[in-house]
């Protein structure tokens, strides 16, 4: 099942991207170019998450989802399992940026909990196309993300203080689980 779900090319993926990431440390992202006349600077270890996440995406959905529903096993419990795995196997990853500080590693894990969030939200909503939702947050952050004194906004979770941008990121997983797991569940009522 890991296989049909891509997990191990997902992991290898993953893998590369938190070595390709480790390298430059001292890179920044602007956040609030067209809101701020100083924008506001995003460590690019914040980023980092995102393309994670956005590759977790693709394990969301299962080649197999017809079998899954309709399986007298608890198909899609190992594949929520399978997805929490993969989750707490990237999160482990993500720890051993030799740039990271206790704080900013929890930054780091609210970012990358919150884009899980946004994928699952994304694809239970919008299918495939849903992978690119925290791409678009990112986006609409780099522009539009601080007000005119160059403070963040107070959407822009990634920039908040570590307590709010952990809850908020909390908060986004769980509504992206509860999304997920609605959409699973109204596929093996369409099967039935």
């Amino acid at each position: 099942m890991a296989r049909g779900l891509g997990i191990p090319a997902t992991l290898a993926t993953s893998a590369l991207i938190v070595i390709a990431f480790a390298v430059p440390a001292s890179l920044a992202l602007p956040v609030g170019v067209l809101t701020s006349v100083t924008p506001a600077v995003m460590p690019l270890y914040l980023v980092q998450p995102v393309p994670l996440a956005m590759l977790l995406g693709r394990s969301c959905h299962s080649p197999a989802a017809r079998l899954e529903a309709t399986a007298p096993r608890r198909a899609r419990h190992t594949h929520a399992g399978l997805l929490g795995a993969l989750i707490a196997t990237t999160l482990a990853m993500l720890a051993i940026n030799p740039a990271l500080t206790r704080d900013s590693y929890a930054l780091v894990t609210a970012s990358y909990l919150g884009s899980v969030g946004l994928v699952c939200t994304g694809v239970a909503l919008l299918g495939r196309v849903g992978v690119l939702l925290p791409a678009a947050y990112l986006c609409l952050l780099t522009v539009l993300g601080t007000s005119d004194n160059g403070q963040p906004a107070s959407w822009a979770w990634t920039m908040q203080p570590t307590p709010t941008a952990l809850a908020t990121g909390v908060a986004l997983l769980a509504v992206g689980a509860l999304a997920l797991a609605a959409r699973w569940r109204t596929t093996k009522r369409d099967q039935e």
